[in-house]
């Protein structure tokens, strides 16, 4: 299936469009009992260490502050699991964000060049604030947001 959904073209690593980023994260975080927001760069903040009230603004709120990169110091720190069916989950030192790397962005598959490329991926995130898709309950946003839409 993922061969069909993402390809390398002339032997270069091809980066995911919004709609691939969703498409895989979805398969790797399906849980129909879980929120959270995906932003455009494979960021995830899960909505259950958020606050509470309106979870995309709560969710820019968690990244713009927990999510920038100071290597040296803790902010830079990056942990490499593997994710199932297939890529990375690259967590930071503050708990309750991810960002997925899948193995078409990336030419070696050894943890330290994935960590480096989830890490600068969330430190992108944290800079854009653009977020892709929302997986909310329907007590968020007074509707089913099933996964896909947005």
């Amino acid at each position: 299936m993922w061969k069909k959904l993402f390809g390398r073209h002339a032997g270069r690593v091809q980066p995911p469009d919004e709609e691939r980023l969703r498409l895989w994260v979805e398969e790797v975080l399906w849980n129909p009992d879980d929120r959270w927001v995906l932003f455009r760069n494979g960021t995830v903040v899960f909505a259950r260490h958020l606050p509470g009230g309106d979870i995309e603004k709560e969710a820019r709120t968690f990244l713009s502050e927990n999510g920038r990169v100071v290597p040296g110091t803790s902010l830079g720190d990056f942990g490499v699991h593997d994710a199932v069916p297939t890529g990375w989950l690259v967590i930071g030192d503050k708990e309750g964000m991810a960002t997925y790397v899948h193995p078409t962005e990336i030419d070696k598959d050894d943890h330290l060049s994935v960590g480096l490329l989830g890490r600068s991926k969330r430190h992108r995130d944290c800079q854009e604030l653009v977020i892709v898709h929302v997986q909310a309950l329907i007590s968020d946003r007074g509707d089913a947001t099933k996964p896909g839409s947005r």
